[in-house]
């Protein structure tokens, strides 16, 4: 095992030292945070939401210093909220909102948004830091058993990913394939409703830990390379450019640099320095192209130009029209229902009542939204703005803490899973933190709370407390031994 004195002071404290005391570390920017919303308030100006976006990055920094399995366990989300709060620097700035119609001012929006973010990420760190405390030290030894199980894991994965690249290159045949067709992905995934398609392409990210369990062995790296350039292939074939690719490059590369911090290591500043290059370069060409970059270049880098100055226009809006005199209670009694009634849970039958079209209803003409209902939209980020205008600022915190935390807790049992090998219940945790993902960008929170979401992690729990294969094995041992007659 490396030397220990050289990991960072948060993850590998001793397990009798608080948390907490070390995540007064972050009260300094929580400060600046508050104060950048003090002087929005009191002087508007798009200064103040450039200031929101280097307090979170610095933040972000402060993380991977202090905590850095949390850091890269909530990587993705971190990138999200950067993209979200860049966003808000146009926004502010004076952007055009083509899909509301609307031109940005400055408003201290993303100041807010930036001290929520802190606020709940924090919240979502402290179940990862304990279980990392409780798990760090045999995740060296983990590697080891990694080594013997990682060549099956490695096979069963490439028959996953071949049986789905199988079933999609039937269906790219009778419909075409997105990328090349210049095919809208909303409207192929609306046309082909009914198909194993959407299974497949919405649960691609869980499996992406497992090919970072394969990466992490030295003998079976390159086959996990293979299966990772595998995966992101299949992914910007049909269309997906940028958060599903987040998604699963973050989660293949935290076993490995989980690894390595286990073993007394930092994290590599010039791997994460080049992280952010490399995804530019694997999602940027797949985003001019699915945007039509072949048949008119200057048409596809506008239309990129205005997807990433409005990622975060809904938030503005709704932290523009301010929380409501009165929470909407039929909206939350009808959210509530609908997450124990799977049939339900389907964008286009909920409508505007709750979820993503109920913001939109709010900010965008009615021709739009009915086109959004039938074949989808580009609009994210959506839980806060509905948060805020259904439950007003009480029912935004309370909410998004009880998110975080679930999600929290969701991927620290991940952690513990991949540490004990055990496979199967790290794919239910992962399914879940991909519907906490699901649900940030929608607002339907059937996607955290639902009856499907909570029997995937009561059964990730049955699977993760289960004895593994080997101890069967060894309990079953003795029993099948010839008796001593002498």
């Amino acid at each position: 095992m490396g030397d220990r004195r050289h990991t960072t002071d948060l993850s590998t404290g001793p397990a009798e030292r608080p948390i907490v005391e070390t995540a007064t570390r972050f009260l300094p920017w929580i400060a600046a945070a508050a104060a950048t919303c003090i002087g929005a308030a009191v002087a508007p100006s798009p200064a103040w939401a450039l200031a929101a976006f280097a307090i979170f990055a610095g933040f972000c920094l402060t993380l991977a210093r202090r905590a850095p399995a949390t850091f890269l366990l909530l990587a993705p989300l971190l990138v999200l909220r950067l993209t979200e709060l860049g966003s808000g620097v146009a926004i502010e700035s004076g952007a055009a909102m083509v899909e509301t119609g609307t031109i940005g001012a400055p408003s201290g929006a993303f100041a807010h948004l930036c001290l929520l973010s802190l606020l709940v990420i924090l919240a979502a760190a402290w179940p990862i830091e304990r279980m990392w405390l409780a798990t760090s030290e045999r995740l060296s030894q983990a590697r080891l058993d990694w080594t013997d199980t990682a060549p099956a894991l490695a096979i069963a994965l490439a028959a996953l990913l071949g049986l789905g690249s199988i079933i999609l290159a039937f269906l790219a045949i009778r419909h075409g394939v997105p990328l090349i067709g210049h095919i809208d992905r909303f409207n192929y995934l609306s046309q082909l409703e009914g198909t194993p398609y959407r299974s497949i392409m919405m649960n691609r990210p869980v499996i992406a830990p497992l090919i970072g369990v394969v990466i992490a062995t030295s003998r079976t790296r390159r086959a996990g390379l293979g299966l990772l350039g595998w995966l992101l292939l299949m992914s910007v074939l049909f269309g997906e450019k940028f958060t599903s690719l987040l998604l699963i490059i973050g989660g293949a590369a935290a076993p490995p640099l989980l690894v390595r911090l286990a073993q007394g290591g930092r994290l590599p500043r010039r791997p994460l320095l080049l992280a952010p290059a490399m995804f530019a370069i694997i999602s940027l060409p797949a985003m001019l192209l699915a945007y039509g970059a072949i048949d008119d270049s200057g048409a596809a880098w506008r239309r990129l130009g205005e997807r990433a100055a409005v990622q975060g226009q809904l938030w503005y809006l709704a932290d523009r029209a301010g929380p409501p005199r009165e929470v909407d209670v039929p909206a939350l009694r009808a959210d509530l229902i609908s997450w124990f009634r799977p049939a339900e849970q389907h964008a286009e039958r909920v409508g505007p009542r709750f979820g993503l079209y109920y913001v939109m209803a709010r900010f965008t003409p009615t021709h739009r939204l009915k086109v959004a209902e039938r074949g989808g939209t580009g609009f994210v980020f959506a839980l806060h703005p509905y948060l805020l205008l259904a439950g007003g600022v009480v029912g935004l915190l309370l909410g998004t803490l009880m998110i975080m935390l679930t999600q929290g807790w969701a991927l620290a049992l991940l952690l513990r899973s991949l540490v004990a090998g055990r496979w199967l219940a790290a794919l239910a945790f992962g399914r879940v933190i991909n519907s906490c993902y699901a649900s940030m960008a929608t607002g339907y929170l059937w996607n955290i709370f639902g009856v499907k979401t909570l029997v995937t992690f009561a059964l990730g729990l049955l699977l993760l407390s289960l004895p593994d294969l080997r101890t069967i094995l060894g309990r079953l041992k003795p029993l099948s031994a010839e008796p001593d007659i002498t």
